[in-house]
């Protein structure tokens, strides 16, 4: 499970611009470095907008449970909340979200988790183009 530290979490991240900065210049590198290899700045920035965004929707409205959250789309695909078991838990706004964010590290199998990475869809992260933008794999 990603474990956040305090220093992290008292950073102004609870408006857009602060978490998207802060997850793409500071958690990135560190937790999802490949990433930043391969993408641009720009780019992976966009990405965490949008997560953020779709997370919002989801009732998670903490940065915490956002991170979480987002980095799941990058670990296991942007669209994993789309995916039996996930989606359960995801829209079980009903629950806490830090319950909800704990079932999807723990209640899961791993047949689950194969299904929505071999289904993972980069087009998500882009719902308003037919393709995705150069330099965006």
């Amino acid at each position: 499970m990603l474990i956040l530290r305090n220093d992290q979490l008292t950073l102004d991240i609870a408006d857009e611009q602060g978490f998207a900065d802060w997850y793409v210049d500071t958690f990135m590198p560190e937790h999802l470095a490949v990433f930043c290899d391969e993408l641009p700045r720009h780019v992976r920035r966009e990405r965490v907008i949008y997560g953020r965004n779709k997370a919002i929707e989801f009732g998670f409205t903490d940065p915490v449970h956002q991170t979480h959250f987002v980095t799941l789309m990058w670990d296991i695909g942007p669209n994993f909340y789309t995916f039996p078991g996930y989606k359960e838990i995801v829209e079980a706004i009903d629950e806490p979200a830090e319950k909800r964010i704990d079932r999807l590290y723990e209640d899961l199998s791993w047949e689950q988790e194969k299904a929505a990475i071999l289904g993972a869809d980069e087009k998500v992260w882009y719902p308003n183009q037919d393709q995705t933008p150069a330099g965006g794999h």
